[in-house]
């Protein structure tokens, strides 16, 4: 498919782009670029200093019909769209009249931060770290607040935040999205400037599966740590969730997340633990989530239980 023009500029309010931050971007040095199936390109690099925590808008113009789209299901962010016609370059957003809740075909932006930055963490995991459970635009994902709290670290200790959750998606079986597995070295190991990610997936595949054994999902742990050691990328295994009161929810399952935590804890195959399960869990009934920390579905977690996990991390340890 081709991309006839594509620009990018910094966020006013909804549609609309703040003025004079609306820029080009090429493709060895073209406006437009054809993609191939099944592939991704890169843009040349954009000049020009964008702060921190700034909300970017690409706009795109894709000339013609185009089916099957590929894309983010479920951003928890607002897309613009227009009427047929080329609207990339304004900043006026009166040519935007609907909108989505999914992004479409951006894969990733990669910036290159100062010097204070040491590079950056990526969080890996399913609806939990998508963001499921927040309201749209909120930007209340544990990565956000992760963010915010690495942006008052010292200078050495500063580090970029990738979300890389897919809502749905599980370890070892593709579903939504490719499986954990096959989408790692997308998502994680070929991202520029990556030292840790954070392996947060596995509650998909225990509550749509019937384990009875961890071993399947510890091979796949392993998998993941074996090709992310190989490129010198540091992991961090987080403790999965409780998940009582889900519809899928069942005492075998449980049974299969207590003692998975229990293997992420002390197996020693990961180079530190964050304890996620700790830090949401209803202490007096371990199986279910603090009622605080609920989003309602017994599974995913509110605003103050993202909020909990981020807090959970031990930023050293990054």
């Amino acid at each position: 498919m081709t991309f006839s023009d594509v620009y990018v500029g910094v966020q006013a309010y909804g549609a609309e782009i703040l003025a004079g931050t609306n820029r080009p971007v090429t493709f060895r040095k073209r406006t437009s670029v054809r993609v191939p199936p099944g592939q991704a390109v890169w843009s040349d690099p954009i000049p020009g200093r964008i702060a921190g925590g700034s909300a970017l808008v690409v706009s795109l113009h894709l000339p013609g019909t185009v089916r099957g789209v590929t894309g983010h299901e479920r951003a928890y962010s607002t897309t613009y769209l227009s009427d047929p016609g080329n609207h990339s370059a304004e900043e006026s957003g009166e040519g935007f009249t609907y909108t989505s809740t999914q992004w479409y075909f951006l894969d990733r932006i990669a910036v290159e931060a100062s010097g204070a930055t040491v590079g950056s963490m990526v969080a890996f995991g399913d609806s939990i770290t998508d963001g499921a459970g927040q309201a749209v635009d909120a930007n209340r994902r544990w990565t956000d607040y992760l963010r915010q709290r690495l942006a008052r670290q010292s200078t050495s200790r500063r580090m970029g935040v990738l979300n890389a959750g897919i809502a749905g998606n599980r370890l070892l079986h593709s579903n939504v999205g490719p499986s954990g597995l096959s989408r790692f070295y997308r998502d994680v190991l070929s991202q520029p400037g990556v030292r840790t990610v954070v392996v947060y997936e596995g509650i998909n595949d225990i509550a749509r599966g019937d384990y009875t054994s961890i071993k399947p999902l510890a091979y796949g742990y392993k998998k993941l740590i074996r090709e992310a050691h190989a490129r010198k990328i540091k992991v961090l295994g987080a403790t999965l969730t409780p998940f009582y009161g889900w519809g899928t929810w069942t005492p075998e399952r449980e049974e299969i997340r207590q003692r998975l935590n229990t293997w992420i804890r002390t197996s020693g195959v990961f180079d530190g633990v964050l304890d996620f399960d700790r830090a949401v869990r209803d202490p007096e009934f371990p199986e279910q989530l603090t009622v605080s920390y609920d989003s309602g579905d017994h599974l995913h977690l509110s605003d103050a239980g993202r909020l909990a996990i981020a807090d959970a991390v031990n930023t050293r340890m990054l």
